[in-house]
């Protein structure tokens, strides 16, 4: 028997089935048996073969000697994603949504680590790092501007400096590409749910040598609080210049405002988790106030990749971004909950921020032989700037009862106003001035 294989295939349980099929053409005297593959499209797809988050290479995942899980485009948009924590709940080792219907942060551990447990944040958006703020006012990025989530577990410090042992979220934006994308996508549900989203790109000159891509969305809805309100926008454009096979500029830009980003706070553990003589507490219970409840942010970057092929197997890329933060925060908050079960205590927390971001890296990579060992070689050098400023405030205010509130009627004490008024966080153990 002669037997020609054209390409090198993974059986499925139906191609296994028919096995017993193909060997009884066999024994009919079939003397060749040609098999056929056809080559799966993962690009776009659910399952990822490559990540250049995970070696900042194009090694691919099956070579690569961590634990790695990708979470890509096709696998948010099937989840419907609205935030980080749910694009991130089905993936191994990570605990994510700790604060429950609080969507202002993306709040996570990977292997029992929590995320900033270093003072740094433990994201990185194309390779650079999203700095943490000063009290609220951290940065976080709308799923529908992602084209992909890197989730390395483990230490990748090698790779992306200071974070914690239990790992990493990488992300990627949507950049431009040669096919051609049109999307669009309107949705509406419980609760005032309304969201638009739409994804245009493809090629500017007819040869692919200027690409654009441009990714936008807006959201509204309530929160899960009674009483308060959750609104955002964001668009991300970008353009790509490639006039030769060596040369590739890459400018991106990105707005996000957070104008409404429902509350902030917590409930009594009796009523929610444990028991209560007094009852269950309802899903949308809020401690708060709904009239006095300001969470807003807006963000704003720029940033540039550059990658340079001396030859076949040496380039470089250069990677730098800018990031803007300025964050408001004045709301009322759970404080504590009284010997009836039912009478909470509250306190006022408020801050006023604003901090910028400077983020470079710069790689240069190789590949060459020893013999019949193939090597590929990366050296870089990564460099984080942060400068920022911040009011932060507190007080007391009149306590209420949980289970019946009667909103309107607070009584507010005077703030107690604390000014953080410098912060560089260059380097582990870096301090900031306080008065």
């Amino acid at each position: 028997m002669n037997t020609m294989m054209r390409k090198r295939v993974r059986l499925s349980p139906l191609s296994l089935a028919l096995l017993p099929l193909l060997w009884a053409n066999i024994a009919q005297g079939e003397e060749t048996l040609n098999v056929v593959a056809q080559e799966q499209n993962t690009e776009n797809g659910l399952l990822a073969t490559s990540s250049n988050s995970a070696t900042k290479t194009d090694t691919p995942l099956l070579e690569t000697p961590q634990s790695v899980s990708v979470i890509t485009r096709q696998q948010m948009d099937t989840q419907n994603v609205r935030s980080l924590n749910e694009a991130l709940r089905y993936t191994p080792g990570v605990a994510a949504e700790q604060w429950g219907g609080v969507s202002a942060f993306d709040q996570f551990s990977i292997r029992g680590f929590n995320y900033g447990s270093t003072g740094f944040n433990d994201q990185f958006l194309d390779g650079l790092r999203m700095n943490n703020g000063l009290v609220y006012g951290f940065q976080q990025v709308d799923p529908s501007l992602l084209e992909e989530i890197t989730v390395l577990r483990g230490p990748a410090s090698v790779l992306y400096g200071l974070a914690n042992p239990g790992g990493i979220i990488a992300s990627q934006s949507k950049l431009p590409v040669a096919r051609e994308i049109r999307h669009v996508e309107l949705e509406a549900g419980n609760h005032q749910y309304q969201r638009g989203s739409f994804d245009l790109g493809g090629k500017v000159t007819d040869d692919g040598s200027v690409l654009y891509r441009l990714a936008g969305t807006a959201t509204t809805r309530e929160g899960q609080e009674r009483g308060t309100e959750m609104r955002r926008w964001a668009i991300a454009p970008s353009m790509t210049f490639q006039p030769d096979y060596y040369n590739k500029f890459t400018l991106y830009a990105r707005a996000q405002n957070d104008p409404k980003m429902g509350a902030q706070t917590s409930l009594p553990v009796a009523g929610t988790a444990h028991d209560n003589p007094n009852g269950k507490l309802p899903t949308d219970a809020y401690p708060g106030e709904p009239d006095h409840n300001t969470f807003s942010r807006k963000q704003a970057a720029v940033g540039y990749s550059v990658d340079h092929f001396f030859n076949d197997d040496w380039s470089t890329t250069l990677n730098g971004r800018y990031t803007s933060v300025t964050s408001n925060y004045n709301a009322v908050i759970f404080a504590g909950l009284e010997a009836d079960q039912r009478t909470i205590d509250r306190a006022i927390a408020a801050s006023d921020e604003h901090f910028n971001t400077l983020n470079f890296d710069n790689q240069l990579h190789g590949k060459f032989a020893t013999g019949e060992v193939d090597h590929q070689l990366m050296l870089g050098m990564s460099w984080d700037r942060f400068t920022g400023h911040a009011n932060y405030a507190s007080g007391g205010v009149s306590s209420i009862d949980i289970f019946n509130p009667d909103y309107g009627q607070a009584v507010y004490g005077e703030l107690g106003i604390i000014r953080i008024t410098a912060c560089r966080t260059r380097k582990p153990g870096s301090t900031c001035r306080i008065s």
